[in-house]
């Protein structure tokens, strides 16, 4: 996985992150335009909202992330439609990306902590909700694929946090 990572240009490293990151934590299978539309997330110490940055071809998120994930045949319903999902290639890759070992790598920027992983989440879900109110409120269009997830897990993803943490407030 290594080399794998390594070979991801600069400029697609944020978006590759993203993507993995959302593969990794998400509560339950996402689908392949959710999985494109979790590339307007940048993370650092916070979450910032780049809509100009979504991947429109939804092939391209295979191109960018190459053997490290893959496509569903199995569907689930989503707003009365069957979508296929997308994963982790395999359960290796996500204990790769959380095992602390890969900080002295050359994959060190794409290292994931499960606690700060469910907090990046949770915000992505908020921020996520405010700007679709924006948009709404300013009569722009947008295909809001994650609304449903982020209505739903933003809350679930605080108690990993919780739990992670060990604080039962």
């Amino acid at each position: 996985y290594e080399r794998i990572l390594a070979q991801i240009e600069e400029i697609n490293q944020q978006p590759v992150k993203s993507i993995l990151l959302w593969l990794a934590f998400s509560l339950r299978p996402l689908s392949l335009e959710e999985v494109a539309e979790t590339t307007v997330f940048a993370f650092d110490s916070e979450v910032h909202f780049h809509p100009d940055d979504i991947i429109y071809h939804l092939e391209n998120i295979f191109t960018l992330c190459s053997c490290l994930v893959i496509k569903r045949d199995n569907k689930y319903s989503y707003n009365d439609k069957l979508k296929s999902t997308i994963q982790l290639a395999h359960f290796s890759v996500k204990e790769y990306l959380i095992n602390s070992h890969i900080k002295s790598t050359q994959a060190k920027y794409f290292y994931l902590n499960e606690r700060i992983a469910h907090q990046l989440l949770a915000e992505a879900c908020l921020v996520y909700w405010e700007e679709i109110s924006k948009r709404i409120d300013n009569s722009i269009s947008l295909d809001a694929y994650l609304r449903e997830y982020a209505a739903t897990y933003w809350i679930k993803h605080t108690a990993f946090i919780q739990e992670a943490s060990g604080d039962f407030e």
